[in-house]
């Protein structure tokens, strides 16, 4: 699944979608693909690093040995990225708030909420399976119920950049927590599985067609945004339905665990990286689609390969 989720993340950036389909003044395919299949990829990633403690129950060493190293992940990062674009806070309270969130702007982000939804799960952990069902239905209801919010406060709000809100993420330790004690008897029965499957995906398609009912009048605006990018109950219930489905696959080629490996490598130094490849790509490759398809695979294998390099000479994950 990371694998899956860290082409997500390539391919967004990239526009690769939107680049695909082209450009149109109404809601298309591409943007259904971006805004519903992409941009699972964060949300995705938190859960299955959430999923994976709450599998492994650490005890209090391991768990203060993953916070340290989660701090050093975005000290390192976060540092690296605001040197490189000299990006600043603003000087006032909210503004270094804002900007400690945001990771120093733009990706890094993700390890703030990582952060945040690892610390929840900590405390959440032993809690008896209706209050994690209860914490994460009222989760999903508060997020519901901002985004309703926005769009009673006018469309202009729907366009907010909310990428970066650590609410966003809420109902994520609730839900891993939950799956983590049940996933081997989903797994071996059959008929249980295919009926969370399939109530996943109707409660998944009515608050996917809510959302967009929300959404609708808004229109497009130059960046094609017409949703909230994170703020919304529909991504979470998705990423489920891939990890339910994850948990019915045997087999996975050495090839993708390869890359699922070093998937947080690849998803730290792409950001550095995308701008420069792209460029050269697309001086012997002039068609734009075509030019942003090579990207994404060298992004994905480069970028992977180079973490194992990384990794090898630093001796410490922080690719």
């Amino acid at each position: 699944m990371r694998a899956v989720f860290i082409t997500f993340v390539v391919s967004m950036h990239l526009n690769l979608a939107q680049q695909i389909a082209g450009q149109s003044e109404k809601v298309t395919w591409s943007d259904i693909l971006q805004s519903q299949i992409f941009c699972t990829a964060v949300p995705g990633f938190l859960f299955l690093a959430v999923f994976l403690q709450c599998v492994k129950n650490p005890d209090l060493a391991r768990e203060r040995n993953l916070f340290i190293g989660y701090f050093y992940l975005y000290v390192f990062w976060v540092a690296s990225w605001t040197l490189l674009t000299r990006s600043r806070p603003e000087p006032t309270l909210w503004g270094i708030i804002s900007f400690v969130l945001q990771g120093g702007g733009w990706a890094y982000y993700f390890f703030t909420v990582l952060i945040l939804v690892q610390i929840i799960r900590f405390f959440v952990k032993n809690w008896t399976d209706r209050g994690l069902f209860m914490g994460f239905l009222l989760s999903e209801c508060i997020i519901a119920g901002i985004l309703w919010k926005f769009s009673q406060d006018g469309h202009t709000w729907m366009r907010v950049e909310t990428y970066w809100w650590p609410i966003n993420a809420l109902p994520i330790p609730f839900a891993a927590a939950i799956l983590s004690r049940h996933h081997a008897r989903i797994c071996n029965d059959s008929r249980l599985w295919w009926r969370l499957m399939g109530g996943g995906i109707l409660i998944t398609a009515i608050a996917v067609v809510w959302e967009w009912s929300l959404a609708a009048p808004a229109g497009l605006d130059s960046e094609r945004r017409f949703l909230p990018e994170y703020l919304r109950i529909s991504l979470i219930l998705t990423v489920l339905a891939f990890v339910f489905i994850a948990l019915k696959v045997t087999y996975v080629p050495r090839f993708i665990l390869f890359l699922s490996r070093n998937s947080l490598g690849i998803f730290c130094l792409h950001v550095f990286i995308l701008g420069g490849v792209y460029k050269c790509v697309h001086l012997l490759i002039p068609h734009p689609v075509l030019a942003s398809v090579v990207t994404l695979m060298v992004i994905i294998v480069g970028a992977a390969w180079l973490s194992e390099l990384f990794r090898k000479i630093l001796q410490v994950r922080l690719v």
